[in-house]
């Protein structure tokens, strides 16, 4: 183990001593066998390029079927469901209008048979909305398929293990560095080593790969632009941007948002990394779309290590690691990364806070060994010469957002599995590392973000925090953020501001809003929901007041148009066959045809009736008629209806014609026993007979014409009929 500190450096070798685990991949799921004869689940199933609104779901059967998923917000109710036709063994089901941060349940076969799933431990949560600053947590692992290695003191299942411990549970997605099966990239390899291992944490999240050299080896031809062979078959990364970003047109590099952070994948192995190679051509499209305040790149080959390889020695990898350290490290930084993520050496290794570490000016020209670490201070590309811990010299400051070339962590996590371990030296740029095996978590949490290394044995041996929120400060009030989810403090002298969540009341005192409540993360989260007031009812207006709630108030009492002329007639008989209604709409205020909408095609018709008591609305019953064949247009005039059946409600005729104002007319009748009548008012009224009536006539345009009627109008008002007429 190697930590560095300024003008000082301690040194400790350490080690594990292997032990023998058995892999236990029945228990895993591997092997478990369909419920058919035909085929076996040889891989069980996995998730794929993951967004808010989309997920693709894979697993592979011992003989070639047609694929489906089925899926839902419960086992036993998987109500969706997505095929693919095509006769395969690796299958592939992307799933398709999803609604972000949710969950669902899943199951995995072909036409005619469930191999696995509908049940409480297939599911998957799609991604929180892009830009949520909610919490989350990604685990890194490298070089990690080779089991339990003898004799070597690594062990992937123990790693695995102790890694789920510290975390509490499976992480939210899981970030693979390359190499990620031995001793070859072969399908077997996949299964075995990769897919079994971490078979109940990919079924519920996310492994976002990048091909490292003992990947890519296997390919079809030898020729990975192909992109055929077992790498290509066992991941489906988002080529389209599917998943955030910008599209690649390639499995061999990507990118994804996560919350509010942006990962890249890159290819450190195959693809050409001059500046004007397709990666890098995308990488600077890529950069400049995404608007995420947290940056994380990831590929295989690192740019500073001193593990089982060196990166400056061009015979190590053939100018691998040199030229993504020239080519892909001017770009990134330019874009603001913040954190770099690799593997294929051996061994833990984590540097300072640095930037632009391979310029000719401090003896980082192409073919030249990396500055020593006096040279790389007083050059000014360490930004920070401390251990990045809150608790130790203080965390990394960055500014909100992405910021150019305000500095990147390295991180070498090549120690999660692979044949053998080592550490020749303490790269210049390294503050931290270890040849013992372990895994990496990251914490991000709005603004900052925790990295700790958990080692075999379940301890953490190094950790660094990086936080883009410290605001320069003298007293409390400073550092106000208006979020009152936490309880805002200075720090002096170091004049920082630290905002410690609280579990305070964050409602807004809109009870419209729902009831809000502090999450103990600093969020402000929803404790109860937000009210629905839509009542279905086209007859009311649906509003909702911030202290009283709904109110589903009558469209009768708000504006409609007009007209000079007004009749309104119900007659309820005891033969129901013989019920009528008239309204009449007569000699009203001017309308064009395109006032009525389109009746054959899409408007819908409401007839409202509002019986007014104690002087409020009261509504009191609702005639309905869509768009459809009884509709026909009479010229430029308007528009007729004719149903002798009443199959609307009743509605055997409309007429709707335009006019200038004072020649429009709209007539409504209705008969049989469809009509919708109200119940009396009374044994001896049909309507309230000490106030006014409202009829209105509303459609799904937003269009309303009205008839208000006296308690004069009103011509007959018994318990089965009502007559009233009205000039205006």
């Amino acid at each position: 183990m190697y930590t560095r500190k300024p003008n000082k450096f301690n040194c400790l070798k350490s080690g594990l001593a292997a032990r023998a685990v058995a892999p236990l991949l029945l228990a895993l799921g591997v092997l478990a066998t369909a419920s058919t004869a035909q085929a076996q689940l040889d891989r069980a199933p996995y998730l794929q390029a993951l967004s808010g609104s989309s997920a693709t779901i894979s697993w592979r059967t011992s003989t070639p079927e047609d694929s489906r998923v089925q899926y839902g917000s419960a086992p036993g109710l998987l109500t969706s469901e997505s095929t693919r036709a095509a006769s395969v063994k690796t299958h592939d089901v992307s799933l398709t209008d999803l609604v972000p941060g949710t969950r669902y349940y899943y199951s995995v076969g072909s036409s005619s048979t469930v191999h696995a799933g509908d049940d409480a431990d297939h599911w998957f949560d799609t991604a929180p909305a892009a830009g949520s600053a909610a919490p989350f947590t990604a685990w890194l692992i490298g070089d990690s398929g080779s089991l339990n290695v003898s004799g070597a003191g690594i062990n992937q299942l123990i790693i695995r293990n102790q890694a789920l411990a510290f975390m509490g549970g499976n992480p939210d997605l899981v970030v693979h560095a390359g190499d990620i099966a031995y001793p070859w990239g072969t399908t077997t390899a996949y299964t075995d080593n990769y897919f079994g291992v971490y078979a109940d944490i990919l079924r519920n999240q996310v492994g976002w790969p990048t091909p490292g050299n003992h990947d890519a080896t296997v390919t079809t031809g030898n020729n990975p632009f192909l992109e055929t062979g077992p790498y290509f078959e066992a991941f489906s990364p988002p080529t389209a941007g599917q998943s955030g970003g910008v599209a690649s047109g390639t499995e061999l590099y990507y990118s994804f948002d996560y919350g509010n952070a942006h990962f890249i994948s890159l290819d450190s192995y195959f693809s050409s990394s001059t500046a004007s190679s397709p990666m890098m051509q995308w990488l600077f499209e890529d950069l400049a779309a995404t608007t995420q305040p947290w940056l994380i790149a990831f590929w295989h080959h690192p740019p500073y290590t001193k593990g089982t390889h060196d990166s400056d020695l061009f015979s190590d990898g053939q100018g691998r690691h040199q030229n993504m350290r020239e080519n892909a490290l001017s770009l990134l930084e330019a874009g603001g990364v913040d954190l770099v993520l690799t593997g294929h050496s051996h061994a833990y290794e984590r540097s300072f806070l640095v930037n632009g570490v391979y310029c000719p000016s401090c003896g980082a020209a192409p073919g030249l060994a990396t500055p020593d670490f006096a040279t790389i201070s007083a050059a000014g590309h360490l930004l920070d010469a401390g251990d990045g811990s809150p608790s130790g010299d203080g965390a990394y400051s960055k500014s909100p957002g992405l910021n150019s070339n305000e500095g990147a962590v390295h991180i070498v996590a090549g120690h999660s599995g692979g044949y053998r371990l080592g550490l020749a030296s303490l790269h210049p740029v390294m503050y931290f590392a270890e040849d013992v095996g372990g895994s990496v978590v990251l914490d991000f949490n709005g603004s900052s973000v925790t990295v700790s290394n958990v080692q075999q044995g379940g301890a953490v041996s190094d950790s660094f925090t990086i936080v883009k929120h410290v605001v320069a400060c003298a007293v409390d009030a400073d550092c106000d953020d208006a979020n009152p989810c936490t309880d805002d403090s200075c720090s002096l002298p170091a004049g920082a501001c630290a905002y410690t969540p609280n579990s305070a009341s964050c409602s807004d005192g809109d009870v419209c809003n729902g009831v809000e409540i502090c999450d103990g993360a600093g969020g402000c989260t929803i404790d109860v929901a937000p009210l629905v007031c839509g009542d279905g009812d086209s007859c009311t207006v649906d509003l909702c007041d911030a202290v009283t709630g709904c109110d589903n108030v009558p469209v009768a009492e708000y504006s409609c148009l007009d007209a000079g002329k007004l009749q309104f007639a119900v007659s309820d008989k005891d033969d129901d066959s013989k019920d009528k209604l008239k309204w009449a709409w007569i000699k009203g205020e001017a309308l064009t045809v395109a006032d009525f909408g389109d009746l054959e095609e899409e408007t819908t018709y409401s007839l409202c009736v509002y019986d007014y008591q104690g002087g409020a609305a009261v509504y009191s019953t609702q005639l309905d008629v869509g768009p459809g064949a009884p509709f026909a247009k009479a010229g430029n005039k308007g528009w007729k209806y004719k149903d002798k059946l009443g199959v609307a409600d009743g509605l055997s005729k409309i007429k709707m014609g335009s006019g200038a104002a004072g020649k429009s007319k709209i007539i409504m009748l209705a008969k049989g026993v469809n009509v919708p009548l109200a119940a009396s008012f009374s044994s001896e009224a049909m309507f309230a007979a000490d106030t006014q009536l409202g009829v209105g006539l509303i459609n799904s345009d937003g269009q309303c014409w009205r008839t208000v009627l006296a308690a004069a109008d009103v011509k007959k008002n018994t318990a089965s009929t009502f007559k009233a007429k009205a000039k205006q």
